[in-house]
């Protein structure tokens, strides 16, 4: 009814909405209550009424996430993040993203009915691997990455023919630590490039990164 007032005893403002003013309206939708609010407050809690959760109170006892879950799903209940669902082929780590396959296997599998490529012979070393690149002629191994690529020589090869030990330091090499980690393998030149040397394999061997770079443009020396 226009210009009527709130319904609430001894309240003469004007209605706005239910019968009440907005005084009245505002506190019915924050605390279930048109008369809520006041010197009641202190004895509503401060906290979100749901198990575990610790956030501030923002209406209806709950939290600001409880509270919009309640207003959107009608239950209050957290709604927690989903597990990580990770590539359904055996070995791949990449996060899942369509058909149970991460970006690149649900190409693969687009282009060639399978996300399964098939099995491929290292031309480094002969090891046998598979890739979704097609491109890729090399092992896991054999394409880590080397300090001078003109020499197309793996750390991983020169492991094989001298030992996993420093041709500098002499102290054992850590193959699985990648760049730039100190103590990562890396190709060394006995004589150094700039003086020379050449890219043989028996001008190579296997050095620490830091042992070679402390060598720098010397003859082979001693750490």
């Amino acid at each position: 009814m226009p210009n009527s007032t709130c319904v609430i005893a001894e309240c003469a403002k004007l209605t706005v909405a239910r019968g009440w003013c907005n005084s009245h309206y505002v506190r019915w939708k924050r605390y279930g209550d048109p008369l809520g609010g006041g010197a009641a407050v202190a004895d509503k809690p401060k906290v979100c009424v749901e198990v575990g959760c610790g956030r501030d109170v923002v209406g209806w006892g709950w939290c600001r996430t409880h509270y919009r879950l309640w207003k959107a799903h009608g239950k209050p209940e957290h709604v927690g993040p989903r597990p990580l669902r990770l590539c359904s082929v055996d070995g791949c780590q990449n996060k899942h993203r369509t058909g149970g396959y991460c970006s690149n296997h649900h190409e693969y599998n687009k282009r060639n009915g399978t996300p399964y490529p098939p099995a491929r012979d290292c031309t480094l070393c002969g090891t046998e691997f598979a890739s979704i690149q097609t491109k890729q002629r090399l092992c896991e191994t054999c394409s880590l990455p080397t300090q001078n690529a003109r020499h197309g020589v793996n750390p991983a090869r020169l492991a094989d023919r001298d030992g996993a030990d420093c041709g500098l330091c002499g102290e054992p090499v850590e193959l699985s630590l990648r760049f730039p980690h100190p103590m990562s393998p890396s190709v060394d030149h006995v004589v150094p490039w700039s003086l020379g040397g050449s890219h043989d394999l028996a001008n190579l061997q296997l050095a620490h990164l830091s042992c070679n770079c402390r060598k720098g443009n010397r003859v082979n020396l001693s750490c």
